[in-house]
């Protein structure tokens, strides 16, 4: 992903602020992606069932790990998503702004999804290891 942005920040002659939401996301994409890897539960089985699943080479996942792999594809696919509108919120002009009624505090769109997308990744990551 840094090397596509860097790409799209050649062709496009954008400055360094430009990019900085859609670095946020593309951080929070890679915080997601090792969350699609089952733990290994093996060391918790008896000694006779870890030898019989590694004598046919398996691995013991739980059912919850399995549950949130699936939640953790499907939020990777978003964030993957929004990682692109991202990119292109960047890129218009004017700027999107993104205004919070609570406060009347403006900012810049793409800037929100992107931190938006790195905290989703961290609260993703945390939650994993308490599975």
């Amino acid at each position: 992903m840094v090397a596509v942005e860097y790409i799209f920040r050649s062709a496009l002659k954008t400055e360094v602020e430009d990019l900085l939401g859609p670095t946020l996301a593309s951080a929070g994409v890679g915080l997601m992606l090792p969350l699609v890897i089952p733990k290994k539960v093996s060391e918790r089985l008896p000694e006779e069932i870890r030898a019989q699943v590694n004598e046919h080479g398996l691995t013991v996942t739980s059912a919850r790990d399995q549950s949130f792999i699936l939640i953790c594809l499907i939020a990777l696919f978003a964030v993957f998503t929004v990682w692109i509108y991202t990119l292109w919120l960047a890129k218009q002009t004017p700027t999107p702004l993104f205004v919070l009624p609570i406060w009347g505090v403006s900012c810049v769109a793409y800037k929100v999804w992107g931190w938006s997308c790195w905290i989703f990744g961290v609260v993703l990551s945390e939650v994993k290891e308490k599975i």
